[in-house]
């Protein structure tokens, strides 16, 4: 029996209350599960805000609030989130289009 699972979403069955993880891969190999970044893109997305280098600081801040991020490492999250949140941006103004 094989069962397949979005490896985006930490729970698959995505129920009401239940909060999914989304996995983060660094270029180095290392994944590490973050929770809120679904809410934090989706507010950018209805504020307007374009996925450009300016909003990273804003993010990440606001990703630290329900994870932990290392102040050596917020740098590299930001590039990461930047990276999430282009797919993210993309997907929704194709759907629109």
């Amino acid at each position: 029996m094989s069962v397949k699972m979005d490896l985006e979403m930490c729970c698959p069955c995505n129920a009401p209350g239940v909060e999914a993880y989304r996995v983060l891969t660094f270029p180095d190999g290392i994944q590490v599960r973050v929770r809120g970044l679904d809410d934090i893109f989706e507010e950018a997305y209805r504020e307007g805000k374009l996925p450009h280098w300016s909003i990273t600081g804003e993010m990440v801040e606001r990703l630290s609030v329900h994870n932990y991020i290392p102040s050596s490492a917020r740098f590299e999250y930001g590039e990461i989130v930047l990276r999430e949140y282009r797919q993210f941006f993309e997907k929704r103004e194709k759907a629109i289009r």
